[in-house]
């Protein structure tokens, strides 16, 4: 299923900021050591990319998210997967 998603609900982040924050890849280019790096534990390429999209392009209004995110947790553990 597609869904549309509209552009202000998502910060635009430029190539400098990407890299700087070292948000995918290090300042020397490598992935290892980067955000993304230390946080990627998932299983397959799609949540992966997924991931991602998510650090390229965070949202504006995330406390809807984050009490979202919350309540799942709360009901299944990152080490029950």
């Amino acid at each position: 299923t597609l869904t549309y998603c509209a552009n202000d609900r998502f910060m635009t982040l430029d190539p400098a900021t990407v890299r700087n924050l070292e948000l995918t890849s290090t300042i020397d280019g490598t992935r290892e050591g980067s955000l993304i790096s230390v946080l990627d534990l998932t299983c397959t390429g799609m949540g992966g990319r997924k991931l991602r999209d998510w650090f390229l392009r965070p949202l504006l209004d995330a406390e809807i998210e984050r009490k979202d995110a919350k309540s799942t947790l709360r009901e299944s553990p990152l080490g029950s997967y």
